[in-house]
């Protein structure tokens, strides 16, 4: 009966923990604009291509606290591969279409989706887009 106890008082444990660890898009609300590259497969052709270009433009987007996913039905990653503590499930909320959807979406500080596009976006078109934002307007008045 212990012994059950203490497994049960583990597993709970556990799960709890699972779950703090879990991040939420939420969590960047008002402090980062996410870059949401989707593709059914990591490693497809589209993807990579994608990651590749938005990789060469990388202080740009870091400049304007833009932070970047790789996007797969089961997964969210880093550029690097690494694996995200961000919950794909919800993440895959904003393609609306969980297993075709594959390209860009970017979502602005306020939560919003500001841009969906199929892939090719070219980096410079997701960087003006962000700097005709009002609140990165405000951004560059108050740090010039």
């Amino acid at each position: 009966m212990r012994f059950t106890a203490i497994c049960l008082f583990v597993f709970t444990l556990l799960q709890s923990t699972k779950v703090m660890a879990q991040q939420h898009l939420r969590d960047y609300q008002w402090k980062q604009r996410i870059l949401l590259l989707f593709a059914p497969n990591p490693y497809a052709a589209a993807i990579k291509s994608q990651a590749e270009l938005v990789q060469m433009h990388k202080t740009e987007f870091e400049e304007r606290d833009v932070l970047i996913f790789m996007v797969s039905p089961h997964a969210v990653s880093s550029l690097d591969h690494t694996t995200t503590g961000l919950n794909a499930a919800e993440v895959y909320d904003y393609s609306r279409t969980v297993d075709t959807f594959s390209g860009v979406v970017l979502i602005g500080k306020d939560g919003g989706v500001k841009l969906k596009g199929d892939y090719e976006v070219a980096p410079q078109r997701i960087i003006d887009l962000i700097d005709s934002m009002p609140m990165r307007r405000a951004e560059i008045r108050q740090n010039p």
